[in-house]
């Protein structure tokens, strides 16, 4: 009876042994990340010949960067391999070389960046482990949040989801709109063949533009050149057609708004009509200066 017992400590002794080992695996850790944070530095050593993953509590929110990593097979000028499992959250990193002369331990030292999908900021300051040291290369680094943190990271994720399938849809709405619009009758002319002026701003009107669709669209495409000494900042470009804009929509795009000597920038206003609005026999483009002396170029009398 003694002997039983005796035996049934032992195994349950070795049991346990066996199960702290299990967990404890040497090269394999955790490190658990403060979540509020916001930012984690952690040293990870690696071996030649050794393999070490990285795993992450989330997917990737911005490419991983590394200075001295390669992800591509074959001789290299890095010093480590870097190869990406977005799926599993993984990092995969091993030693291009051994180290030499060429290439001391030293120079195998760099830091990989990850930001998470939740914003989390993680460095990983690499280098080779100390073969004079007892302890074992890192094989395995998992990093863990708590669960609050891993929601959020979660919710973060699936926000980007919805943000890109919104964006996905958006233009494709947009484009189905622009080819509806592209079904109007469209008439283009070229605009008066004098440019006009204000203290040496030049207002030249390439093109004007009309299109009898659902709302009716007018546009001119304008090109404004600085001769004046000083800088110009183009803050506006309305084209209006008097008292009858209503609640009329306008837009305007310039190539660049600062303009210095000799200087000029292509741009092109547009108004849609609103509901039964009717059109001006005349139209005009207005150029307006944001801050210094708040010029205004007026091109009037333009037809479509």
């Amino acid at each position: 009876m003694r002997v039983a017992v005796a035996m049934a400590v032992v195994m349950a002794s070795s049991s346990t042994a066996l199960a702290q080992r299990t967990v404890a695996r040497p090269g394999h850790r955790e490190v658990a990340l403060n979540p509020d944070a916001g930012t984690h530095q952690e040293e990870v050593r690696g071996a030649p010949f050794t393999l070490t993953t990285l795993i992450f509590p989330e997917g990737f929110g911005q490419a991983v960067a590394c200075g001295n990593c390669t992800q591509a097979t074959g001789p290299a000028a890095e010093n480590w391999y870097l190869q990406l499992a977005p799926e599993q959250n993984a990092i995969y990193l091993k030693p291009t070389r051994l180290p030499d002369a060429a290439h001391p331990a030293f120079a195998f030292n760099t830091t990989v960046h990850v930001i998470l999908v939740s914003g989390y900021r993680i460095a990983v300051n690499l280098g080779l482990a100390d073969i004079n040291s007892a302890a074992a290369p890192d094989a395995e680094v998992a990093f863990t949040l708590p669960k609050r943190a891993q929601l959020s990271g979660k919710l973060a994720e699936e926000t980007a989801k919805l943000e890109s399938s919104f964006k996905e849809r958006l233009e494709s709405a947009s484009l189905d709109h622009f080819l509806g619009f592209l079904l109007g009758e469209l008439r283009c002319d070229g605009g008066p063949s004098r440019p006009f002026q204000t203290d040496k701003v030049y207002l030249r009107i390439v093109q004007v533009c009309f299109v009898d669709s659902s709302p009716r669209t007018y546009w001119t495409v304008f090109e404004v050149t600085n001769r004046s000494s000083g800088q110009v900042e183009i803050g506006s470009a309305n084209l209006t057609g008097g008292a009858g804009d209503g609640d009329s929509k306008h837009a305007f795009k310039v190539e660049r708004t600062s303009l210095r000597f000799n200087d000029r920038a292509k741009g092109i206003a547009v108004v849609q009509l609103g509901g039964e609005q009717s059109a001006p026999a005349e139209w005009t483009l207005e150029v307006g200066e944001e801050g210094g002396e708040q010029r205004k170029i007026a091109a009037k009398g333009l037809r479509f």
